[in-house]
């Protein structure tokens, strides 16, 4: 056995930003980065959840809160639900509106109001950075984690054909929930 020698080279481990710029090592390297990046975009999201609910909020606490002052608003307009945007605003136009006979509780308008707001900055502001991340992730796995088998498949190779498949309605499932619509109020990247 030849003697070892002092000089061990040694490569810097590889990050997230750096596989921007440079090939990955190994496949363990592409796995590592990965589960590194999905466990701190699970660590900002519950930071997010933290920060909306505040300290020790919770949704239960939160949907209790608001439950009776969006009852207080639906009941007279007829709703059902709140869907979208364009219903609080002909809920609070018609309340203003004189010759409307809806008449809904004010300070319940207002709080309702002010949690749309609180939900629309928590999206705009909150989301960015994790769909930019997301976003990142998704095409360092389309040039890293390529498939052999072609999507149409081949009846020889069933298992590639399906691991292709259910890779492909992944990255879709991705693209759809991270999609910025604009009826939430922000563009792409804000």
């Amino acid at each position: 056995m030849p003697p070892a020698t002092s000089l061990h080279f040694y490569r810097k481990r590889q990050t997230f930003e750096a596989l921007a710029g440079e090939r990955p090592q190994n496949l363990q390297s592409v796995y590592t980065v990965v589960r590194e990046v999905l466990a701190a975009l699970e660590e900002r999201l519950q930071n997010l959840e933290a920060s909306f609910y505040g300290p020790g909020g919770s949704p239960e606490t939160e949907v209790k809160q608001w439950y009776l002052p969006l009852q207080l608003i639906l009941r007279p307009a007829r709703y059902s639900g709140l869907m979208s945007m364009e219903q609080l605003e002909e809920i609070y136009d018609r309340h203003i509106d004189i010759t409307d006979i809806l008449t809904v509780d004010e300070d319940s308008l207002i709080q309702i109001q002010n949690l749309v707001a609180k939900v629309l900055k928590a999206v705009r502001e909150g989301f960015s950075e994790s769909i930019q991340y997301i976003e990142k992730l998704m095409d360092f796995l389309k040039r890293y984690c390529v498939s052999f088998s072609l999507p149409d498949g081949d009846s020889y190779l069933e298992t590639a054909t399906n691991y292709e498949k259910q890779r492909r309605d992944l990255e879709r499932a991705i693209k759809l929930n991270i999609e910025v619509r604009p009826e939430y109020g922000c563009t792409k990247h804000d």
